[in-house]
């Protein structure tokens, strides 16, 4: 049996940026990264003319090579990442600088490929890109980058009792204002049922995948009796603080959510 939701959440939403910023208005996102990063690619939706013109691609990665941000001698033993940190920032808060200003917002994973030595590489099993840095990246619904930041170790996790996701995710939506307007989604690597009752719990709205041996205090159908369901065939369950729903598709698809219930229900191909 489903129960309500036992929190509420507030109405406000976030304001436009038309009205706030009206030179925005014709201004695509990708126009703002144009600026800041010269790309390598000749489209004309991904080069800058002006940065093109005046040196090869070939010349710009010889002048990267030798490019450094900061004094090495000055380097703090314990910032692994020191030496690309005011470009990271500089550009954080370029990306930051309208706010956000859409309601929807999504957190994943990028990965840079980087073959070097640095002890922030990874090693991705079963992925395209293999080695490089892990990036956590807060976009909106529109694909515009908010937050992003690189993954150089767990910082919250002995303190706060944090897992790895939890930290990710409490990391990024830090840099956000008022987040009691805004939705949050995210893939199973970072949802689990106690988690969205913390953010429940501070009127935050989430909803993401989630793995079943995550959902223990909402018990669901067990998987290998729901494929021998139907195509689309649904089990659901709710205690008032987390709705978790999982439907027989290809595989098993299993969503929860602390503010969304499973209606309405819809078809598609």
């Amino acid at each position: 049996m489903r129960k309500e939701f036992t929190h509420t959440f507030p109405d406000e939403e976030p304001s436009d940026i038309k009205m706030d910023f009206p030179e925005l208005q014709d201004l695509d996102p990708i126009q703002h990264f144009d600026k800041i990063l010269p790309k390598g690619s000749t489209a004309e939706d991904l080069k800058v003319d002006i940065v093109s013109t005046v040196m090869s691609r070939n010349h710009f990665h010889t002048i990267k090579k030798k490019f450094h941000l900061n004094d090495n001698f000055k380097l703090k033993s314990d910032d692994k990442l020191g030496k690309i940190a005011p470009v990271y920032e500089e550009l954080g808060e370029i990306l930051h600088h309208f706010g956000t200003f859409l309601k929807k917002l999504s957190i994943d994973e990028s990965v840079v490929p980087y073959y070097e030595h640095h002890t922030c590489k990874m090693f991705i099993k079963g992925k395209p890109i293999r080695f490089g840095f892990k990036i956590g990246m807060l976009c909106s619904s529109s694909g515009y980058l908010h937050v992003m930041g690189i993954y150089s170790g767990r910082k919250n996790e002995s303190s706060s009792g944090m897992n790895l996701g939890e930290d990710v995710v409490t990391q990024l939506l830090s840099k956000i204002a008022d987040l009691s307007r805004h939705e949050i989604y995210f893939h199973n690597f970072f949802t689990s049922y106690n988690f969205l009752k913390k953010l429940a719990d501070s009127r935050i709205r989430a909803t993401g995948t989630v793995r079943s041996k995550r959902i223990r205090e909402c018990p669901l159908l067990d998987n290998k009796t729901l494929t021998k369901e139907t195509t689309g065939a649904i089990d659901y369950n709710s205690n008032g603080t987390a709705f978790i729903c999982h439907w027989n598709d290809n595989a098993i698809v299993t969503v929860t959510s602390n503010h969304q219930t499973y209606e309405p229900i819809s078809f598609t191909k």
